[in-house]
């Protein structure tokens, strides 16, 4: 029940943060004092050997705050954030409006929209786009419907060691190098 009442929760905050403009601080401020107040295995997860570390970790993500407006930049801080916690029973989702492929206004729209436009375009290597050894999740990647093909490559930043990276695509709503 009470998993059930986070899962509410967290559906109806992330409906209401990211309505005019997300103001990211502040935003994952709100989910640190809540996890820090009611996540259940809170105390498991941060103790007296690794309160340090889980200080430091919480210091680095509110400096990344810094700057950030757009709310799918905002959604991956947070999203890391609550990922520390490696709890399956709460999270944080965002909602965005449908999209209906066959509608040209509709995906018109998506395509001009925070969402999109905000995406990281990423620049492969030509050593990049080719199959590797099975147990290595560096390759390529293909849907199960075919409508895209990823490639997994290295791309360490302070939220990711490798990135799934388009370069192919049946769908308008993906673009080669997303």
């Amino acid at each position: 029940m009470k998993a059930f009442f986070i899962f509410l929760t967290f559906s109806f905050f992330t409906t209401s943060i990211f309505g005019q403009q997300c103001i990211c601080n502040k935003e994952l401020n709100f989910v640190i004092k809540y996890y820090e107040a009611n996540l259940p295995s809170f105390s498991d997860n941060v103790n007296q050997t690794n309160r340090k570390e889980y200080e430091k970790f919480k210091m680095n993500l509110l400096k990344q705050t810094v700057g950030i407006t757009g709310k799918s930049e905002c959604f991956k801080l947070l999203t890391y954030y609550v990922e520390y916690f490696k709890d399956n029973h709460s999270g944080v989702y965002m909602q965005n409006k449908k999209v209906y492929e066959k509608d040209p206004n509709s995906v018109s729209e998506f395509l001009n929209s925070e969402p999109f436009t905000s995406r990281e375009i990423i620049k492969l290597k030509q050593s990049d786009n080719k199959q590797f050894k099975l147990n290595d999740i560096k390759g390529i990647y293909q849907s199960t419907d075919s409508l895209f093909k990823i490639v997994i490559v290295p791309n360490k930043n302070s939220l990711r060691d490798f990135v799934g990276v388009v370069i192919e695509t049946k769908t308008p709503l993906w673009k080669v190098g997303q």
